[in-house]
């Protein structure tokens, strides 16, 4: 794994331009919340922003990310 992480560097310094597609999937599967999933989501992150403000749930920004 390091060295496909090492070479994946490597090509990223060198590339002129660098893209990178990215969401709720890679974020959750991190332990970022999303925006979107329900109160009663079965992800460990729970509810979604909107959905707490929705139901006016407290959003606990200091939470750590492990």
């Amino acid at each position: 794994m390091d060295k496909k992480i090492d070479q994946l560097a490597k090509l990223i310094l060198q590339s002129k331009h660098f893209i990178a597609f990215t969401g709720a999937g890679i974020s959750t599967a991190c332990g970022i919340p999303d925006f979107r999933s329900g109160v009663n989501t079965v992800l460990e992150t729970g509810p979604g922003a909107w959905e707490k403000k929705a139901q006016k749930i407290p959003d606990d920004k200091n939470k750590k990310v492990v």
